[in-house]
């Protein structure tokens, strides 16, 4: 395995595990360093196998489409949603706005009890939620343009000169640097 890359190491590696009979999958970050290909033939590997797996990724694209229940960890709780990324995201972003939406009921309740006000809530702010969600966009819009970046990159045109090729992979480091970025801002929001 010496002379191997380190996506193809990824690659072998993943399907001696998939191939080894094994009934339990831990899988951390498991799409690094692949290509679109192996991505793809992982995600089929992954739907296929009988047992279960245990995935933990920033790729939200892998997480949908392999996901069928997914554990968070909010407010020192672990949580458990079935579906992949989009249906907790789904709903986290239903339970915010019913929390608005009662935190905004006891406010207007106070004011018709002679102006006493409850204690305000434990918990993040309203700016902080709305950072947070700001953020999370940012996140979603970084991760779309790697993806249209990568779909752009399939292209073997995109590498057919040693400009052409050293460019693409310039633009693949820079989009992958923002996605990561855009992570870190989100969870040190979150935080």
């Amino acid at each position: 395995m010496d002379g191997l890359s380190g996506g193809e190491r990824r690659r072998l590696s993943l399907a001696i595990l998939v191939a080894s009979g094994a009934n339990v999958l831990i899988l951390d970050e498991p799409t690094n360093h692949l290509d679109i290909d192996a991505r793809e033939a992982l995600e089929d590997a992954l739907s296929a196998f009988d047992g279960t797996v245990l995935l933990v990724s920033h790729d939200r694209a892998l997480l949908d489409a392999v996901g069928t229940r997914t554990l968070a960890l909010e407010d020192t709780r672990l949580e458990s949603y079935l579906g992949g990324w989009a249906e907790y995201s789904r709903v986290r972003e239903e339970r915010r706005e019913a929390e608005a939406t009662a935190a905004r009921k006891p406010k207007a309740k106070a004011r018709r009890n002679g102006g006493k006000a409850r204690p305000r809530p434990a918990g993040p702010s309203k700016n902080a939620v709305k950072r947070a969600s700001e953020l999370e966009r940012e996140v979603e819009k970084a991760e779309a343009e790697l993806r249209k970046l990568e779909d752009d990159l399939a292209d073997p045109k995109a590498w057919s000169s040693p400009t052409s090729s050293e460019r693409a992979a310039e633009r693949h480091a820079a989009a992958k640097k923002a996605v990561e970025d855009a992570y870190a801002r989100w969870e040190s929001a979150s935080t």
